[in-house]
């Protein structure tokens, strides 16, 4: 009797205590916070037209990059519409994590090779808990076509940029980002009061269907930086169209922009749309995955 009495008090015993365990689980469980789903991308690639988005490149990913600037279509015949004239930028980028990225690149414009660090600070999520995404950029650049004894010093030809872009993905189809810049020359040109620039860059895009967009960016400096009387510079815009088949990311835009490093044609650009000084143009970018599988690309 001592027996069964022991067994029905260790069984309630025990029931009681899977019975809390249970319990506890439970509430632990319920009190575990939400995991962040964050928001789709902004943008089809890591440019939009010019300049960078806030989109990257997903980990261990290489991107290669071709940019390509056309001359002014008022040229006409003689210059087939711009077409006989060009620039062009080409483009190593690599993704050492999700929000990291380096990168190289040439310029054929002034011959002008360039560094780039790009991260990811903040991204948008789906509930808002975060409304907005943030990267910062910065790049370094360097003149190898250079002339005259102010370049024998290398410290010369050097030239930094530095980013912030702050950007929301309003919709299925709105985009909007905002990038506030500074410029600054080692070496002023002689048409500059100040060796530093700054500027900022609206960008935006409308989606209109799964694999293709409207685009558009417009950049402003924001201070007064040259001598009125020996040139006349003016803000950059452009419009544009962007398709993505795959790994391509095509985009092909018109563009008051001369040149392709922003240390280039954000200070100089003195070609304007009123006198139908503007050029067509295009990026063409191929992602490669590299090491092992990961996730796929922000794109």
């Amino acid at each position: 009797m001592r027996i069964a009495l022991l067994g029905i008090v260790l069984c309630f015993f025990n029931f009681n205590l899977v019975a809390q365990q249970d319990s506890l689980l439970i509430n632990l469980l319920e009190n575990q916070p939400e995991e962040k789903t964050f928001s789709p991308s902004a943008f089809k690639g890591t440019r939009l037209i010019n300049g960078h988005t806030i989109e990257m490149l997903g980990k261990k990913t290489l991107e290669f990059r071709v940019a390509h600037r056309f001359g002014d279509v008022d040229g006409g015949t003689e210059t087939f519409w711009g077409l006989d004239k060009a620039n062009m930028n080409l483009t190593f980028d690599y993704s050492l994590t999700n929000r990291l990225t380096i990168g190289i690149g040439r310029n054929s414009y002034q011959k002008l090779y360039e560094g780039t660090v790009k991260y990811k600070l903040l991204r948008q999520t789906t509930d808002n808990s975060m409304p907005l995404t943030l990267v910062i950029l910065g790049k370094a650049n360097a003149l190898t076509n250079t002339k005259g004894p102010q370049y024998d010093d290398p410290i010369n030809t050097l030239s930094y940029f530095a980013e912030v872009i702050i950007g929301r993905r309003f919709s299925k189809a709105i985009s909007f980002q905002l990038s506030p810049s500074f410029i600054h020359f080692n070496l002023a040109s002689e048409t500059f009061k100040s060796n530093d620039i700054l500027a900022i860059t609206a960008s935006g895009r409308y989606k209109f269907s799964k694999s293709a967009a409207v685009t558009s960016e417009y950049t402003q400096t924001l201070n007064d930086y040259y001598y009125k009387e020996l040139a006349t510079y003016v803000p950059t815009f452009s419009v544009g169209f962007d398709l993505e088949t795959g790994g391509h990311v095509f985009q092909l835009f018109f563009t008051n922009a001369f040149a392709l490093n922003e240390t280039q044609y954000i200070p100089f650009t003195n070609t304007d749309w009123g006198r139908n000084q503007f050029r067509f143009g295009f990026n063409i970018s191929r992602t490669f995955g590299l090491g092992r599988k990961n996730k796929k690309s922000n794109y």
